[in-house]
Order: C-alpha cells, then sequence, then structure tokens
C-alpha cells in the first residue's frame, strides 16, 4: 500500500512540476533593449522563475531606466504546428537541448541546413529571435530557422501558441538585486540601442 501511494505522490508532483521546454541567454528582437520602471515597485525573484521565492520588492520611479546584466528567454510552453503543404526552412541545427547559452549561440559552430518538410510534420514553435529568425523544433532538434515562416501561413495549422517569459537580472548600484519579468507593465522595454 505504501508504494503505490508513493507512485501516485510521485505523479501528482511531476504533473504539477512544471517543465520549460527551451530557455536562451537571449532577448527578443534587435539591438539591445532599454527597459524603462512601468510602476512604483517590481517583484523580484531569487531564480528566473514563476515558482522562485520572492527576493524583494524594488522601489522605482515610473519611467526611469532599470539596468540587468542577465537575461533568459524562457519558453513555458511550445507553440504547435502541422505542415499542411510540403515546404523547405533553412536555419542551424543547435541540437536535442533545452538551454541555450549566449556563447553557444554566437560560437559559430552550427552550420546552416535545410529541412525538407512533409505534410503532417508537427513543429514546435519555441520563441522569435531577431531579424526575422526564430527558434523551432524540429523531430528534437532546436534550429535557429533563418526565416520564420508566417505562423499564418496557410501551409501550416496551428494547434496552440506558444507561451514566453522574458526575464532580466536587475541590477541596483552595480550589484544583482533579483530577477524580474518584462510583462509590458511594471517593467517595459521602452526602445533599442545599437
Amino acid at each position: 500500500m505504501q508504494t503505490i501511494t508513493t507512485i501516485l505522490t510521485v505523479l501528482a508532483l511531476a504533473a504539477s512540476t512544471p517543465t520549460t521546454p527551451f530557455v536562451s541567454e537571449l532577448w527578443p528582437g534587435e539591438g539591445s533593449p532599454v527597459l524603462v520602471a512601468g510602476a512604483r515597485q517590481l517583484s523580484l525573484r531569487r531564480e528566473p522563475s514563476i515558482n522562485s521565492p520572492a527576493n524583494r520588492r524594488l522601489a522605482l520611479k515610473v519611467g526611469n531606466r532599470v539596468q540587468f546584466d542577465q537575461t533568459r528567454y524562457q519558453t513555458i510552453r511550445s507553440g504547435l504546428f502541422v505542415v499542411q503543404t510540403a515546404m523547405t526552412l533553412s536555419g542551424r541545427k543547435l541540437g536535442s537541448l533545452t538551454y541555450l547559452s549566449k556563447d553557444k549561440y554566437y560560437s559559430g559552430k552550427f552550420p546552416v541546413q535545410n529541412y525538407q518538410l512533409k505534410s503532417g510534420t508537427k513543429i514546435e514553435f519555441l520563441q522569435y529571435r531577431a531579424e526575422g529568425s526564430c527558434f523551432m523544433r524540429l523531430h528534437n532538434d532546436v534550429v535557429d530557422v533563418k526565416q520564420c515562416p508566417d505562423l499564418k501561413d496557410r501551409r501550416l495549422r496551428p494547434l496552440r501558441q506558444a507561451e514566453v517569459l522574458w526575464w532580466v537580472r536587475v541590477i541596483v548600484g552595480g550589484k544583482p538585486r533579483g530577477w524580474a519579468v518584462v510583462d509590458g507593465r511594471t517593467l517595459r522595454d521602452s526602445r533599442r540601442e545599437s
């Protein structure tokens, strides 16, 4: 009886524990983001996770720039598409991974390949990147797709949308204070710098 209880407890924990299909140390879009406070207080966490304990609340002046030194772009749930009409995607095969460091992304070790996709092929959409590119998962491999297909393209049938969070590690007085989500309300991406 204790074995069954233990198995049920493990299954319940596994079902309730969120998984992250993909995390990168990059941010969405081109150029360096300039983040500004959209509220008087910013909730910080110890780690870039919605399950991480709160670290502190940071008092801010609305409109002031918020400094950060690290970023995590986190896919909470991947998007899913089915190819309706055969198509070709071109991109760099990064491999079977769930975490992509900035160093690995910029290493230059991944040549561009073409992927012939047949009707019925399932594609996981992970994240937009920059300059029209995106991360997708094809046959368990993450691919940095050079020209992301228009996700409203009739050659693709959407099954679900991706859910992503963009985290930054906030710096105050030269010291890291905790992680915050760039949510467009309390912390906003106001512009980009070269």
